[in-house]
């Protein structure tokens, strides 16, 4: 629709991926609006992610030369966390994870020690799951996806080490079958303690730590995605934009409507009703509304988005097949980058990113 210049829409929300596609056809924001963003107030991931051209990063090549401006505002702070079982890491004498080595040191001796429990689960399903999975341990170990031109990084010796720990050192201690499995068979193996830790986004804990539907509810605990060489939980936030082409006063009708959902009173309400919020006054004022809270505003504060290109579904696919055959055995971690490599780079060339 908005490729068209229709104007059928006046309001678009959209899962942040789909930003550096739509951004082009959003109206910069703040004129918009009734009153100024107080931007002290938002945590910046939440504003940088929706700016266009990326403030960071490299930049696309029909974004380049343009002036970065704010093209929307996140309504949903929603970012990956980590969640554990509490319990079973007390048994084998550890402590909340930090790092992806205390993973899997936790996790094997976890699954060496209590019976008919894995010490982790991989979503390993082929596509966005296992590339969703993989991606906050990536960014951790090996760093942005991405150099300023756009070559891909993750195919030299740090990224074939961190897909070779997660292939062999994590799959070793996860279930049989992980290279099917997808959020529904993490969530039901964290719910009944088949399985002691996996990567989770916000929208688990309503599942998790609900005694009603988990049996290890009250044992379930969430922190922020572990760290490799530094934190960096994948970012998922939700932004409402406005349609370039409809009329004056519809623009300023959608920013009035906007700037209400993003005011410090309605994101105190949003989060009664167990939303997701993206403010530093919010969040400091709620800290004890959700147990998740103060993991979700430590990992809003490092996240990473997804690269800020319009191929990035092209790169998804591609990235998500071959890591799923890592991960299946049928090619090695180093074989699996370097195909990923040729095919992302193949993808990029054809859009004229390297000319």
């Amino acid at each position: 629709m908005l490729t068209t210049q229709g104007d059928s829409f006046d309001l678009v929300f959209m899962d942040d991926p789909w930003f550096p596609q739509l951004a082009q056809h959003l109206e910069p924001i703040q004129q918009w609006l009734p009153e100024d963003i107080p931007k002290d107030k938002y945590i910046q991931t939440t504003l940088d992610i929706a700016t266009w051209p990326a403030p960071k990063g490299p930049v696309v090549p029909s974004a380049q030369g343009m002036e970065e401006k704010l093209r929307g505002l996140v309504v949903v702070g929603n970012t990956q966390l980590f969640a554990y079982n509490a319990k079973y890491y007390k048994r084998v004498g550890e402590r909340e994870p930090k790092t992806w080595d205390d993973v899997y040191r936790a996790g094997k001796k976890i699954s060496e020690q209590i019976d008919g429990v894995n010490g982790y689960i991989i979503r390993g399903k082929r596509g966005n799951p296992i590339n969703a999975n993989f991606f906050g341990l990536g960014n951790s170990r090996v760093g942005d996806m991405f150099d300023k031109n756009w070559r891909y990084q993750w195919d030299g010796s740090k990224g074939v080490d961190t897909l070779d720990f997660y292939v062999n050192n994590l799959k070793s201690i996860s279930p049989e079958g992980v290279s099917s499995f997808d959020s529904d068979r993490v969530l039901s193996s964290l719910s009944d303690g088949s399985a002691a830790q996996a990567p989770a986004w916000p929208s688990a804990a309503s599942l998790l730590l609900d005694p009603e539907k988990a049996e290890e509810a009250k044992n379930i605990k969430f922190t922020p995605i572990p760290k490799g060489m530094r934190q960096a939980p994948q970012q998922g936030n939700w932004i409402a934009g406005i349609n370039k082409y409809i009329s004056d006063d519809k623009k300023k009708a959608v920013g009035k409507v906007i700037r209400s959902a993003v005011s410090k009173e309605a994101q105190a309400k949003y989060v009664g009703l167990g939303g997701v919020p993206f403010r530093h006054d919010t969040f400091k004022n709620n800290m004890d509304a959700q147990p998740w809270f103060n993991a979700l505003y430590t990992s809003l504060q490092n996240a990473k988005w997804r690269p800020r290109t319009p191929l990035w579904n092209r790169i998804a696919v591609t990235q998500g097949k071959n890591l799923n055959s890592a991960l299946t055995g049928d090619v090695s971690p180093k074989k699996a980058l370097t195909s990923i490599n040729d095919g992302v780079e193949s993808i990029l060339n054809d859009a004229g990113y390297y000319e």
